[in-house]
């Protein structure tokens, strides 16, 4: 069932980290590694900044990060995901003893790089973070897209005409895999998006978004 929080904009970092907190923080003692999946996007990007220069963040001990999509440019590029977290989330480093797995759409084609990345994908997904798109999409899983079907792999090669670049997105099979999941909505067209998904008034095609059925939803106003 969703769950909605509304995060005032002045505090909404400070809000966001405790509520992640609360939900990596009480395995973290014991000798099991766990994951978090970051999405990419601007809406997100403060956030990490944030989060990054907090303490409870260096202080993190056996954390897996991975990706939930990549665009297929050079890791180096201000659109790369994996660029984009390394000047902000990780711009003081990875924490000890943590991983950050990149999705390497470099050395394979987008289509082997999907197939790659989906054999290191842990058995268990702790927490996926996803921010909303203005047309509904999460991840790299854009409306009406043929991806929306995919029941067997984890990870897919995605293009849409509206959107630059390929890319490599997660798809729904492995979105429903988390534990725990929390989409970010920021902005008039994303809060319109995201009423019509919890009203129902949505055509499930239109707004991949919906897949995140059991998630917590953060409005940040």
């Amino acid at each position: 069932m969703i769950r909605l929080l509304e995060f005032k904009k002045d505090n909404w970092h400070r809000n966001l980290h405790d509520h992640i907190c609360e939900i990596i923080y009480p395995e973290t003692n014991n000798n099991k590694r766990r994951n978090i999946f970051l999405t990419g996007g601007n809406s997100i990007k403060s956030f990490y900044k944030f989060w990054g220069k907090q303490k409870s963040f260096k202080d993190f001990k056996k954390i897996d990060f991975y990706f939930s999509d990549e665009r297929l440019v050079k890791f180096n590029s201000i659109h790369s995901n994996y660029n984009m977290t390394l000047n902000t989330l990780f711009k003081e480093g990875i924490p000890n003893d943590c991983k950050l797995h990149r999705i390497e759409v470099e050395k394979y084609s987008a289509y082997d790089a999907a197939e790659n990345y989906s054999y290191i994908i842990p058995q268990q997904i702790d927490l996926m973070i996803f921010s909303l798109g203005t047309d509904g999409h999460i991840a790299s899983l854009f409306p009406y897209s043929e991806n929306l079907k995919e029941k067997e792999r984890f990870f897919v090669h995605s293009e849409s005409d509206l959107h630059k670049f390929e890319r490599v997105t997660a798809t729904p099979i492995l979105i429903k895999k988390a534990i725990n999941s929390l989409v970010i909505v920021k902005g008039k067209e994303k809060k319109q998006v995201m009423t019509d998904i919890l009203h129902g008034s949505y055509d499930k095609k239109k707004y991949p978004a919906s897949l995140l059925s059991k998630s917590d939803w953060i409005l940040v106003t």
